[in-house]
């Protein structure tokens, strides 16, 4: 919240004496305002908006931990950073037999494998793909909360444009005027509260993904990498081995001398 913004909050705070008569806003209440000026009523309506999506936010983020909860037969309630200690064990498992993985994380997340001479089993091959599904119900994640905090800037930045409007309101709206300046006080509460939960979430997200991509590497990138380079390597060295044969060349061709002229230096 800027300056400007947190001292027009302070000035309607000490005008409208918290708002409401000490109670929670009609916004806060989750009721709709009208206020009948359009630009303020459609303001109020996104920020309900944004209320609403981020109160139905899993705050338990079981959407991270489920595929992978069920793959190990863990308790559903287990906490992220034992979940990913968990994997991390059962990853090293895989190692064990000389399947070795990575977790690329962009432009899709992808569970990179390097098979060993023993093929996985089952269970082994169903941890990868619970691991890559839970890796995409991360990343989705992540950007469906990013794009809520951008939602929630931009209606912050047009809260202190709407609040230095209310003074210029038309007579006939002066009786409304007490109403906007709580709900644009109120508006500023709704918006800070769900900042501060998807940036809460969003770090958690962030610290899954990291984790889970570091629980996860056992070296096969590196692996492929290597087989990559020794590959080319190779190719090269045979390249450079087959030099072109040589043309053959024949004997060089010479032009006949031209015949005699005809006749000569006899005279019959």
């Amino acid at each position: 919240m800027s300056l400007k913004t947190r001292i027009l909050v302070a000035v309607f705070a000490a005008l409208v004496g918290g708002g409401c008569g000490g109670g929670a806003s009609l916004l806060e209440q989750g009721k709709p305002v009208d206020t009948g000026r359009r630009e303020f009523d459609r303001y109020f309506e996104r920020v309900a908006e944004l209320r609403d999506q981020v109160e139905a936010l899993d705050s338990d983020m079981f959407q991270l931990r489920e595929r992978l909860v069920e793959e190990m037969n863990l308790d559903v309630d287990v906490a992220i950073g034992d979940l990913l200690e968990a994997t991390r064990k059962q990853v090293g498992k895989a190692k064990d037999y000389g399947t070795t993985l990575s977790l690329q994380l962009t432009p899709q997340p992808k569970v990179i494998i390097d098979r060993g001479k023993i093929e996985a089993g089952d269970e082994e091959e169903n941890l990868f793909v619970a691991i890559e599904q839970s890796a995409e119900r991360a990343m989705d994640e992540f950007k469906s909360y990013s794009q809520l905090l951008e939602v929630a800037s931009e209606l912050e930045q047009q809260r202190s444009s709407l609040a230095e409007r209310i003074d210029k309101l038309p007579s006939r709206y002066q009786n409304k005027k007490g109403l906007i300046e709580d709900e644009i006080v109120a508006a500023g509460r709704v918006i800070e509260r769900a900042e501060n939960k998807l940036l809460r979430d969003t770090r958690t997200l962030g610290h899954f993904l990291v984790g889970l991509v570091e629980a996860v590497d056992t070296g096969a990138l590196e692996s492929q990498v290597a087989k990559c380079d020794e590959a080319i390597s190779f190719f090269e060295k045979n390249k450079s081995k087959k030099k072109k044969p040589r043309r053959r060349r024949g004997p060089r061709r010479t032009r006949p001398p031209p015949p005699p002229p005809s006749g000569g230096d006899f005279e019959m």
